[in-house]
């Protein structure tokens, strides 16, 4: 059998990873589900894969074949968007139909709030049919699955869908009155509550789809606009002013609600704090009162029995500007390691350009220069970085096998020593 240390030199000579079932000609083929079990018999430390949520195309069950098959036990396969179907098939169309008595209605500045409680609109009715057709789709899916991607008989299987963040969602919706909602403090309280209020159905509609009521759950929250909301820089809509800064205080107080709720529906909650300036208490080189602390909104969104799981890259989250190669200042990843010590698992953005196996030994490396145990690995994710929206589904696709691959590899690093 070929070692570890042999097939890596041979992968480090390739630029990118493609396994030779895309090559083929015809339609998708899903991998085997070796890894699985090799991890099951070296009581391997493995490290999961998973997608942000968007998918290229318009097929859904297409789309779901894909991400089941690349993102197998042990990985996180996920619901995915079809923005390319039209407004309803976006995060932001899926979130509002799973808000509870509140209808909204399409205006030509975006979704306006058209009363707090009570029936839905022409365009909140097509968001809530193209959200559960997607979930019937799934359970088509899973239930025409015989093989494949199944995990250890004692395991549940893991799934996770993609949100707007109560704050992100509140920004990007607008109240009767025209201005954005994260302007009036009760109706972004209002926004959370119905959202917080059905997320129980949507919930229940997912584990029925996937025939295990005790599936684990992830729910990736994406928040593109906290930064923007800390630091009150989001535009009213007519553009000569700003909308004032929300507390921080304030937006922590508003996430620990929402993750006893997360632990009451037995849901993990993920983060997706991409692109948002974030710091940790022993930074010293940023503004507090303007970023959020990554460390406490981790602290605050967990509970005894639910730690929560947060998304970002640290290379980008301090906002230095001085230029420097991916995986490769430790200083800059202090903040990982102070997420990972406040109990908190990381989801980390590979980087795209990067061939593999280079990419894997800098982060071991980078890892152990930080000071963290190799069995943290055990708190850590990887998804791929971009969206996938300008791409095709067999590129899509090709991202997901990278982003398993890595995994791999960085397993088998921990499991060897290498580094």
């Amino acid at each position: 059998m070929t070692s570890f240390s042999t097939r890596f030199a041979d992968e480090n000579t390739r630029k990118q990873y493609v396994p030779e079932r895309l090559l083929l000609p015809g339609d998708y083929r899903a991998p085997e589900r070796e890894f699985a079990t090799e991890l099951a018999e070296r009581d391997t430390v493995a490290v999961r894969a998973s997608g942000l949520g968007e998918f290229p195309g318009t097929q859904i069950i297409d789309a779901l074949h894909r991400v089941r098959g690349e993102l197998g036990h042990p990985h996180l396969p996920f619901l995915p968007e079809l923005p390319e179907r039209g407004w309803q098939g976006t995060t932001l169309a899926r979130t509002i139909a799973t808000l509870s008595g509140m209808g909204f209605e399409g205006a030509s500045y975006g979704w306006r709030l058209v009363h707090a409680r009570g029936g839905g609109t022409r365009e909140s009715a097509r968001a809530r049919s193209c959200y559960v057709s997607d979930i019937n789709a799934l359970a088509d899916v899973v239930g025409g699955e015989s093989s494949g991607a199944s995990a250890p008989e004692d395991a549940a299987p893991s799934f996770k869908i993609q949100l707007c963040g109560p704050y992100t969602l509140a920004a990007r919706v607008y109240a009767p009155n025209g201005e954005r909602a994260i302007s009036d403090a009760g109706a972004a309280r209002d926004i959370r509550e119905a959202f917080l209020e059905g997320l129980g159905e949507s919930i229940s509609l997912v584990r029925q789809a996937l025939n295990q009521s005790e599936a684990r759950l992830t729910v990736q929250l994406d928040e593109p606009e906290l930064g923007r909301i800390i630091s009150g820089t989001i535009p009213t809509v007519s553009g000569f002013r700003t909308i004032p800064a929300v507390p921080v205080s304030e937006i922590y107080e508003s996430y620990r609600i929402c993750a006893n709720t997360f632990a009451e529906l037995t849901i993990t909650p993920m983060l997706n704090l991409t692109k948002v300036p974030l710091t940790y208490p022993d930074d010293r080189t940023s503004n507090l009162s303007s970023m959020a602390d990554a460390c406490a909104i981790a602290r605050v969104f967990s509970t005894a029995d639910n730690p929560a799981e947060l998304l970002f890259d640290p290379d980008e989250a301090s906002q230095n500007l001085i230029q420097a190669q991916p995986l490769s200042d430790p200083h800059r990843w202090e903040i990982a390691a102070a997420v990972l010590e406040s109990g908190a698992r990381l989801w980390l953005p590979i980087v795209e350009s990067d061939a593999i196996p280079q990419q894997a030994q800098r982060l071991w490396r980078l890892w152990n220069d930080v000071g963290l145990q190799k069995t943290e690995i055990r708190s850590v994710g990887l998804t791929h970085r971009a969206n996938t929206t300008h791409i095709n589904p067999h590129e899509a696709t090709l991202q997901m096998a990278r982003t398993t691959e890595y995994a791999r590899i960085v397993a088998e690093m921990v499991a060897e020593g290498l580094g």
